[in-house]
Parts: C-alpha cells; structure tokens; sequence
C-alpha cells in the first residue's frame, strides 16, 4: 500500500521555511554573539531563576526567539529594548 502526502505538506504549501525560521538563532551562534561556550547556554536557559527565554528543540539543534533574548539582556542590563526587530 502506498501513501502518498497531502499537497498541504511541506514547503510547497506555501511556508516558505527560510521565513518560518525568521527570528530565531541557534545555539551556537547565540553562544558566540554573547561571548560564552554552548555549555554556559544550556546552563544559562535551564536555570530558573535567570528567566532566560527557553529553547525550542528542532531535531539536534535548540533555536532561541532572538527578540525575547534582546528582552532578556535589556532588562538583565537595564537597557532600553526598543531596536526588536
């Protein structure tokens, strides 16, 4: 028996995946622009008492909402947040 997808599946329904991934960053890169290993991320993002914004797994990777970062850091800091994007 064979099944075949919906034409409503994948990136031809009309999602372009660059854009659904628009305003994430990976850990990895997170890490980097903040200066700290991927380790002191996790670490970080696991804690509770930090309120780090969390993670979203997708398959090996964990993305971070970029926005809710820059939240995170301005009120961590004491900075304005009003350059989102």
């Amino acid at each position: 028996m064979r099944i075949e997808k919906s034409s409503k599946e994948g990136p031809s329904a009309g999602m372009d995946p660059e854009s659904l991934m628009r305003g994430l960053i990976d850990s990895e890169g997170l890490a980097g622009a903040l200066g700290i290993r991927r380790e002191t991320l996790s670490r970080m993002a696991g804690d509770s008492t930090r309120n780090f914004p969390p993670g979203l797994r997708i398959g090996m990777a964990v993305y971070y909402n970029l926005a809710a970062v820059r939240r995170w850091i301005a009120k961590e800091t004491g900075a304005s947040s009003d350059h989102e994007e």
